[in-house]
């Protein structure tokens, strides 16, 4: 597993920062995968390794697709945004 991650030369300063600090790779990549709010670090490690389960791979592409209609994380700012494409 830890060898698919190396494949993808954004990651490899990643992985070798966990491992110098003792961390389990696979451990520590299936959590950043699965709560990070930025979508590209979501999606290189959905796409480079084979971290996730069926439901949680599902539950990616709905964020995903959520991410898609409404780009802002920002409720307000997605609503200002809104009314500004409204007038």
């Amino acid at each position: 597993m830890e060898f698919e991650l190396l494949e993808c030369p954004s990651s490899v300063t990643y992985v070798l920062v966990v491992i110098c600090q003792g961390y389990d790779v696979v451990d520590v990549f299936h959590r950043l995968c699965l709560y990070t709010t930025d979508p590209q670090v979501r999606d290189t490690l959905s796409q480079t390794t084979d971290l996730l389960t069926d439901v949680e791979h599902d539950a990616l592409v709905f964020v995903h697709h959520l991410e898609s209609i409404c780009p802002h994380q920002s409720f307000k700012i997605a609503q200002h945004l809104h009314q500004q494409q409204n007038r």
